[in-house]
């Protein structure tokens, strides 16, 4: 009778169908070759993942809070592919796939988290790309020092894009639709 209470507890609370869903998804991360780890859930990794999503590939998601992974799951309005844990740990990325992937997305909070981010990644898989999101003036050259194949910034990119949609609407509407086209 406890055991019997036990189990069907376990079954009540959930806790079973998380593992087996997260065991289901560790699988399905472990098949994935050639495909892009996210570290960040923020705004910057929901808009990769989005486009991303487009374009068909394959991608994982690593965040500390799974909060915020449960947030970007429903904001983009599919499951994802994900790893709860710091994108700045071997052992995460490692379970993510980093070692089999083609490129890296270093978008955390920090700029400090991305260099750790960028050399982890750049350790487990020197083949692959990776980019790392600048959110301070200054650190792009050390971003790069730290192994980075590109840095980013976003505030810098979205200032430009202001300017220009305000100076040269005509020119930045040609350049998103040749950007859009699929083939």
């Amino acid at each position: 009778t406890y055991g019997f209470s036990t189990l069907t507890s376990v079954l009540i609370s959930g806790e079973l169908t998380h593992a087996f869903r997260r065991r289901r998804m560790d699988k399905d991360i472990a098949a994935l070759t050639g495909h892009f780890v996210i570290c960040g859930a923020g705004h910057t990794g929901a808009v990769i993942c989005a486009e991303l999503k487009k374009t068909g590939r394959d991608f994982v998601v690593v965040d500390l809070d799974p909060g915020a992974l449960d947030q970007l799951e429903a904001r983009l309005g599919f499951a994802l592919l994900r790893v709860v844990g710091d994108g700045t740990d071997d052992a995460i990325l490692r379970g993510a796939g980093v070692e089999r992937a083609a490129g890296v997305f270093a978008v955390l909070a920090t700029d400090q988290d991305n260099a750790f981010v960028v050399l982890s990644a750049k350790g487990l898989n020197p083949k692959a790309k990776v980019l790392a999101c600048q959110k301070t003036l200054g650190v792009r050259d050390k971003l790069l020092r730290s192994g980075a194949d590109g840095v980013v910034d976003p505030e810098f990119i979205g200032g430009l894009r202001l300017a220009s949609e305000m100076i040269r609407p005509i020119t930045v509407g040609f350049l998103d639709s040749m950007l859009r086209v699929k083939d």
